[in-house]
């Protein structure tokens, strides 16, 4: 009995193994080297059947780098410490808002953004709503998608500020 469940678990692990790739294909480890020449370790996710994700750090802060199978960069999030995010990314947000806690922050890149991914609390009169925000580096407000206290990112309204701005003047009457 101990050896049959020796053997299951055995071929599990073995199937398991094989079955899970975690090393990503040349062109894309080859294409992040490219990108991040000093980053030494790696960590490589497969996000789908066309995405591989790498997970590195860069001057003590965390980052991804996401590739297609050809190696073909698609976007790069880092880390940022709130105080060091541009003085347009503050006055965006104060312009929209009297009151706000950024909870967490990044830099995002890709080919057709460059800009900012904030986790916001915005504290509206005794409400206090969470959203992501994103900034263009100009400081303009991409979107905003508010986030369900289900966690379920599926039904996270996505509003672009002009939108977000209407409806508190429709809930304000």
């Amino acid at each position: 009995m101990k050896s049959l469940l020796f053997t299951i678990i055995g071929a599990f692990i073995l199937f398991t193994s094989s079955s899970c790739q975690t090393e990503a294909p040349s062109k894309v480890r080859s294409a992040f080297k490219e990108k991040f020449p000093d980053v030494t370790k790696v960590k490589w996710e497969m996000e789908n059947d066309n995405e591989w994700e790498a997970e590195f750090k860069s001057d003590g802060l965390e980052g991804s780098a996401s590739f297609d199978l050809e190696g073909k960069w698609l976007e790069t999030e880092m880390e940022i410490i709130t105080e060091d995010l541009p003085a347009n990314v503050f006055k965006a947000l104060y312009l929209e808002y009297e009151k706000f806690e950024i909870e967490e922050a990044v830099s995002l890149s890709s080919p057709d953004f460059m800009g900012y991914e904030l986790s916001v609390e915005i504290l509206d009169g005794k409400k206090e709503k969470e959203f992501e925000v994103k900034i263009s580096e100009d400081g303009k407000t991409i979107q905003m998608v508010k986030e369900n206290d289900d966690e379920d990112d599926e039904k996270a309204e996505v509003k672009d500020k002009d939108q977000y701005n209407k409806e508190q003047e429709e809930d304000d009457d």
